[in-house]
């Protein structure tokens, strides 16, 4: 496969381990207990498999957008996860062209993923008012994408004068309640609207002030992801799972 310099590259064994890293002509790629010289990948088919110094196999792989998230990323917040962002992109009716907004942008996950679905025809507009957070989301995503289809907003979508202007919008925020009645005027006519929030008191108080601000709520969910085992002799599932993430909520603009 052709390889570019610090283009996102994967490697992978059989026993789950994955890491992600950018190829370095100059650099060894520092594994679980050994290392692949650069120049080793350079000439491999996608999917080969490459013997470690320490003896280890892995293949190599061009990341999907799912590993990146996963394994890629610097995470300074919690992240949404794939479970909940698959959901979020056919409730809010992700796709081609749309131009959707996000007000919490955290490490970038769910605003990479907004990005490659809306494509080039599309847009997608973050607000996140911590400095550090908004700088590192976007080193993150431009590791990964090369889609000019962002506007990064460092400040508090409560400051924003958006009008009938997103098709779809979602918030991860720790009090949304006090965006409502600004997401209510920026969404146009039927919008869809999303959020996440990690307690039922927030689900409570939510949908209380969704529909003291027109809207339709349309669906309170929690998603559970179980994952098993790769081995078809004691096929089972994984001992440790991640219990909770977060409910989603889910509403319409109306008049």
């Amino acid at each position: 496969m052709d390889i570019n310099e610090e283009e996102l590259l994967e490697a992978t064994n059989k026993k789950g381990f994955k890491k992600i890293f950018q190829f370095n002509s100059k650099q060894k790629i520092q594994l679980q207990g050994g290392y692949i010289n650069p120049e080793d990948t350079i000439n491999l088919e996608e999917g080969e498999v490459i013997t470690a110094s320490d003896g280890l196999k892995y293949h190599i792989f061009k990341p999907t957008i799912h590993d990146y998230i996963m394994y890629g990323i610097k995470r300074q917040t919690q992240i949404v996860y794939p479970k909940e962002a698959g959901y979020i992109i056919l409730k809010l009716d992700i796709r081609n062209g749309k131009v959707v907004g996000e007000a919490g942008t955290g490490s970038g996950s769910l605003t990479l993923i907004f990005s490659e679905l809306v494509s080039e025809k599309g847009r997608v507009i973050t607000f996140e008012k911590n400095l550090d957070f908004l700088n590192n989301a976007r080193k993150n995503i431009e590791k990964f994408s090369k889609l000019q289809n962002i506007t990064f907003v460092n400040e508090d979508f409560i400051n924003s004068n958006y009008e009938n202007f997103f098709d779809s919008f979602f918030m991860d925020l720790k009090e949304p309640w006090f965006y409502f009645e600004k997401a209510n005027k920026a969404l146009k006519g039927g919008g869809n609207f999303g959020l996440i929030v990690p307690t039922t008191n927030q689900v409570n108080q939510s949908i209380n002030e969704l529909e003291s601000n027109n809207f339709l709520v349309d669906e309170i969910v929690e998603i559970f992801h179980r994952k098993y085992k790769i081995n078809p002799n004691r096929l089972r599932p994984e001992d440790i799972m991640i219990g909770h993430t977060g409910y989603l909520i889910f509403a319409k603009k109306i008049k």
